[in-house]
C-alpha cells in the first residue's frame, strides 16, 4: 500500500501519545493496594492525586479507591480511541488503493502514460496499447481483490479489540477491589452494581463479592484463550502447504477430494491438479 501519507502524521503521533497515557493510568491502578500502605503513604497518596488528605486510614483508602475507579474509566475511553484510531488509519488506507483503482480509465491513456503506469507498479512496460491497458487492468482487480481482504481483517480486528477491552475492564474492576475493606454500605452497593444480593452481615457480604469476582476471572481467561480468526486461517494454510500430493496413491487422492467436497474422479495426475487449484 506504500507510504504513510504526510497528513496521517500527527494522527498517528497523536495515537501513540494516548497509548502512553493508557499505560500510565494502567500500570498505577495495577500496583497499588491501597489497603495495605500506612497513614502517612495514604497521605501521601493522595497529595499525588490532588485529592483531600486528612481523615482516619478506611477514609483515605476508600477515597483512594474512589479515584482509582475513576482512573479505570478514563483508561477504558483512552483504549477504546485507540482503537478506533487504529482502525480509521486502516480504513483510509484501504479507501486510498480503492480511489487509485477506481479513477483509472487504462483505456483512454496513450502508450507512453500506459508505460510509466507500469512502472509505477514495479512491472513490464513492453508491450502493445492493447497489453500494456490489459496488464494493468488485471492488476487494479488485484488491488480491489486486497482493498476487500484488508476491510474484513479491519472489521475481525474491532470485533476482537472490543472484546479485549471488556475483558481487561472486567480484569482490572476485580483485581482493584479489595471487598474486606470496605464498609457494609459499600458492600451493599456493590451487589447491587453486580445484580445479586445485597443482603447479610459483612463477611457473607464479601465472600459473596468475591465469589462473583473469581467467575468473572475465569471467564476472562476463558475468552483470552480462544484462537483468533487470522491464527485459524494461518493453520489452515500451513496444513494445506505442508501436503505434498504427489507422493499420495490415487485412494488417499480421492479421499483428500472427498474432504474438500470436490469431484473425486479421474487419474492420479487429474485428481493432483484439482487438489492444488482448491488448496491454491
Amino acid at each position: 500500500l506504500g507510504a504513510v501519507p504526510e497528513e496521517q502524521a500527527s494522527e498517528l503521533e497523536e495515537s501513540d501519545a494516548t497509548k502512553k497515557d493508557f499505560d500510565v493510568v494502567k500500570e498505577t491502578k495495577e500496583n497499588v493496594n491501597f489497603s495495605t500502605l500506612k497513614v502517612a503513604e495514604l497521605r501521601e497518596e493522595c497529595k499525588k492525586h490532588g485529592i483531600d488528605s486528612c481523615g482516619t486510614k478506611q477514609v483515605l483508602v476508600n477515597r483512594l479507591m474512589n479515584v482509582s475507579m475513576k482512573g479505570m474509566d478514563l483508561g477504558t475511553v483512552l483504549e477504546e480511541q485507540t482503537s478506533e484510531s487504529d482502525n480509521n488509519n486502516a480504513t483510509k488506507e484501504v479507501d486510498a488503493v480503492k480511489q487509485t483503482n477506481d479513477t483509472i480509465d487504462f483505456g483512454t491513456l496513450k502508450v507512453m502514460e500506459l508505460r510509466e503506469e507500469c512502472k509505477k507498479r514495479g512491472f513490464d512496460s513492453s508491450g502493445t496499447k492493447q497489453v500494456l491497458v490489459n496488464r494493468l487492468s488485471e492488476e487494479s482487480k488485484k488491488g480491489i481483490n486486497l482493498c476487500t481482504v484488508l476491510e474484513e481483517q479491519s472489521q475481525v480486528s474491532l470485533e476482537y479489540n472490543a472484546m479485549e477491552v471488556d475483558v481487561n475492564a472486567g480484569k482490572e474492576a476485580n483485581e482493584s477491589i479489595d471487598f474486606s475493606s470496605l464498609k457494609v454500605a459499600q458492600l451493599r452497593e456493590e451487589c447491587k452494581k453486580r445484580d445479586i444480593d445485597s443482603s447479610g452481615t459483612k463477611q457473607v457480604l464479601v465472600n459473596r463479592l468475591r465469589a462473583i469476582s473469581k467467575r468473572s476471572i475465569n471467564h476472562d481467561v476463558m475468552i483470552e484463550e480462544q484462537p483468533c480468526v487470522s491464527e485459524v486461517c494461518n493453520a489452515a494454510k500451513e496444513t494445506n502447504a505442508a501436503i505434498d500430493f504427489s507422493t499420495m496413491k490415487v485412494v488417499e487422492l480421492r479421499a483428500e477430494c472427498k474432504k474438500r467436497g470436490i469431484d473425486a474422479g479421474g487419474n492420479k495426475k487429474v485428481l493432483i491438479e484439482r487438489l492444488k487449484e482448491c488448496v491454491a
